[in-house]
């Protein structure tokens, strides 16, 4: 799924935190990266053609899901790809010390129906959906391939 996508179009990847952003540089160099928050992404409206939200939304309160999706539809041209990871079931918690790197980690999602209502409401045809089992030993998350209507 990953690398059709990438062939398929430009992608952009946002993220809050500038050490995954180092990270996602050094994995994939040629990728348009932007820090922000995603709920008011840095982007322009109908500027792209993907946005790539992997293991991002499950940071954000679920309660500002819908927000998010609906700017991931904003800055996407009409038809654009959208590739995102949430939660199979509901469920929020949070580690002070996340992976022993001193720093916190919070997690907020909602079950698989209510996010995928909410890309629905948001003007997303969902194309593709994998479960995967989480490779830190969390769980499974729901990979989301969906495409912007219009």
């Amino acid at each position: 799924m990953l690398e059709t996508l990438a062939d398929e179009c430009d992608a952009l990847g946002v993220d809050l935190s500038d050490e995954q952003l180092a990270l996602a540089r050094e994995r994939a160099p040629a990728a348009t990266l932007a820090r922000g928050d995603l709920t008011r992404l840095p982007v322009a409206d109908d500027a792209v053609d993907a946005v790539t939200a992997l293991h991002s939304v499950i940071h954000v309160p679920r309660e500002h899901h819908g927000r998010a999706f609906a700017e991931f539809a904003r800055v996407l041209r009409p038809g654009g790809h959208l590739l995102l990871t949430t939660g199979v079931g509901e469920w929020e918690g949070e580690n002070d010390d996340w992976l022993d790197s001193g720093a916190a980690m919070q997690w907020s999602f909602h079950g698989r129906e209510r996010s995928l209502e909410l890309l629905d409401s948001a003007g997303f045809d969902v194309t593709e959906e994998a479960v995967r089992d989480d490779e830190l030993g969390g769980g499974e998350w729901l990979f989301v391939r969906a495409r912007l209507r219009g």
